[in-house]
């Protein structure tokens, strides 16, 4: 059960305009220290709380969303897979292959000196532009 200051925090964190308050900000506004904000921020009941307010929000919109979505789904698929990975029903999938289809092979990395592992860095960078 979230306490009233608590409960007004999960309102600002789930708001897109005041969801990037500083934590001296909240700890004013909320009456209470910047640890203390910070405690609740790392709190599995507060983040939850902030989670449902946010997909209810999504909820309530999706009639809305769909309708712009049919007007835009020829010309911008990125709208429609925005609103589908909001919802946690899309996620978005790279495969990375070595030579020849194989798997990657890292494990020699981990045996690389600091030195070696920045010079192969720099040079990635360097084919990279």
């Amino acid at each position: 059960m979230l306490t009233a200051r608590q409960t007004k925090l999960v309102e600002i964190l789930a708001d897109p305009d005041r969801a990037n308050t500083p934590n001296q900000e909240l700890a004013q506004e909320l009456g209470v220290s910047v640890r203390t904000i910070s405690r609740w921020k790392h709190s599995e009941n507060v983040q939850n709380a902030v989670s449902s307010v946010i997909m209810g929000y999504l909820e309530k919109i999706k009639p809305y969303a769909l309708q712009c979505l049919k007007k835009r789904m020829g010309s911008d698929t990125q709208a429609l897979k925005l609103y589908f990975e909001l919802l946690g029903q899309h996620q978005q999938r790279i495969e990375i292959t070595g030579a020849g289809g194989g798997p990657v092979r890292l494990a020699h990395l981990a045996h690389m000196e600091i030195q070696e592992l920045e010079q192969l860095k720099k040079e990635l960078e360097e084919d990279n532009n």
